[in-house]
């Protein structure tokens, strides 16, 4: 698999290293990988304020025209050049979105990076043997266009240290999770029963 960041989508039916393994079998990812939220996430989120600069284009249009009956040339030029300014500032906004986040799987843990083409940046990292609670959240746009957040916890606090946003098909991201967590377990308790 090449670096970079891969589609949930991409499936395999058996994890290596894994062998006769009574439960069923779950579609995996070849582990590590990074994935980033969802376009369509983004792109619905970011979606009133194109509604809003539509409406007020077709909103101004006739007051362009007027001005320019009066003499001002420029009003309509004026109006398309500030209508390209801000769908040029929403495919901004939405690629910033887009490469803001990224989260990263390991064999052993998820990284969890926010912020980095803002000015908060941090990493949140935690271990598949760690984790004590996951929630699976979605709205009902996230439930039709199959993306939501998945909200991962320790024992050490009440909160969710890592929160993966806005990612596509998190139930499938859950399955992979859960059963990474079943692969690192059974190997640390195979090797501390190993040493014994």
């Amino acid at each position: 698999m090449k670096s970079g960041v891969a589609n949930i989508g991409q499936t395999e039916l058996s994890a290596p290293g894994v062998a006769h393994d009574p439960t069923p079998a779950v579609p995996l990812r070849k582990i590590p990988f990074r994935i980033r939220p969802s376009l369509r996430a983004l792109s619905l989120q970011l979606l009133p304020f194109f509604i809003l600069f539509s409406f007020l284009y077709v909103l101004l249009r006739p007051l362009t025209a007027y001005l320019s009956e009066l003499g001002l040339e420029h009003a309509d030029v004026t109006l398309l050049h500030l209508s390209r300014f801000l769908r040029a500032m929403l495919l901004l906004e939405l690629a910033r979105r887009y490469y803001n986040n990224i989260y990263s799987f390991s064999k052993r843990r998820i990284a969890a990076h926010y912020g980095r083409l803002s000015t908060n940046y941090r990493v949140s990292n935690i271990r598949f043997t760690d984790i004590r609670e996951i929630r699976v959240e979605q709205s009902l746009l996230g439930r039709l266009f199959h993306f939501g957040t998945i909200q991962i916890g320790t024992a050490s606090t009440d909160q969710f240290e890592v929160e993966l946003r806005n990612i596509n098909l998190p139930s499938e991201l859950l399955k992979v999770i859960n059963h990474q967590r079943t692969i690192v377990s059974r190997s640390n308790s195979q090797s501390s029963s190993s040493n014994d």
